[in-house]
């Protein structure tokens, strides 16, 4: 919530990178703990299990951060079709945990790049998804 309440931007598109940024830090920062690469090797396969739905998951949780957020970044995304956000919303969920489980390989392997790098790179292009048009 801090990390959100730290965003002043405005622009729609600069507004969504930088949520996002907020979002993605602690969570990528994670992999850089042996425990926090399991943490997120274990949510990648609590989300990805069809058995679960990972709305009703968070939800359930009370992870007010994440209900935060996600009015934050549907502000930014005015304009597509419900179906089409909550769709994008539920896949930027999943990429995000793929992207953080990638990375944590890379500190494994000792190919990661700088932290900080990593994460506006994740934000950057998870804002590309969530942002692109609807038609080609």
């Amino acid at each position: 919530m801090a990390r959100l309440a730290q965003v002043k931007e405005t622009d729609p598109k600069k507004r969504l990178v930088a949520l996002l940024e907020a979002a993605l830090t602690p969570y990528i920062q994670t992999c850089l703990e042996e425990e926090g690469r399991l943490y997120v090797r274990f949510c990648v396969q609590l989300f990805t299990n069809s058995r679960f739905n990972p709305a009703t998951i968070i939800q359930e949780a009370g992870a007010e951060s994440v209900n935060v957020l996600r009015a934050q970044v549907i502000e930014c995304l005015d304009g597509l079709p419900e179906k089409v956000l909550v769709r994008r919303l539920r896949h930027g969920l999943l990429i995000s945990l793929l992207q953080a489980d990638d990375y944590a390989r890379q500190v494994e392997d000792g190919t990661a790049p700088p932290v900080e790098e990593t994460i506006v790179e994740f934000a950057v292009s998870l804002a590309g998804y969530l942002s692109a048009p609807t038609e080609a």
